[in-house]
């Protein structure tokens, strides 16, 4: 991993050497810049495109992060925030991190109002499955909306805020 080194104070008796990973100092330097789509606070925003997963499916059983998925939560790709998702040992340790910062993570897509998502704030529920994984564009499902078939596929601005320093903004 590579790291910036930042001389904060230079003193005679000491100097304080500060290291940050690449993304964090990002969110230091940009202060909310659009073009970068991250702020220091961690929030990101970008496009992405929503389906939605029937009321009767995955019900009652636990799914790859170990949780039944609430109601109106998001099925993700791991890939699309810098979260390798290959093989056997990076999805334990991708889960692994998933279920550690989910009561962390805001998922807000106001451009859903107008459908009957429960809200426009979601948290994550769930790894998606190879659809949304192989996705050429980000794509979150929602899980359990009453009439899934009724809502097609829906593209619109996301913001997320409560991401981990590790984990990347999605691009598109």
């Amino acid at each position: 991993m590579s790291a910036f080194k930042a001389n904060l104070c230079q003193h005679t008796e000491f100097t304080a050497v500060l290291y940050y990973r690449p993304q964090v100092l990002n969110r230091i330097l940009v202060q909310n810049d659009p073009i970068n789509r991250v702020d220091p606070w961690g929030l990101c925003t970008f496009e992405a495109t929503f389906t939605a997963v029937g009321a009767d499916q995955l019900v009652g059983r636990p799914g790859a992060l170990g949780f039944v998925p609430p109601n109106g939560s998001l099925a993700i790709n791991p890939n699309s925030f810098g979260l390798p998702y290959d093989t056997i040992e990076e999805r334990i340790a991708t889960q692994n991190e998933i279920r550690a910062n989910v009561g962390n993570i805001q998922i807000s897509a106001p451009g859903l109002s107008e459908y009957p998502t429960n809200g426009t704030t979601f948290t994550i529920g769930d790894v998606g499955d190879r659809n949304i994984r192989n996705s050429p564009v980000t794509r979150f499902d929602i899980y359990r909306l009453e009439n899934a078939s009724g809502f097609g596929r829906q593209t619109v601005q996301v913001t997320i805020t409560g991401l981990p320093g590790n984990w990347l903004c999605p691009t598109r």
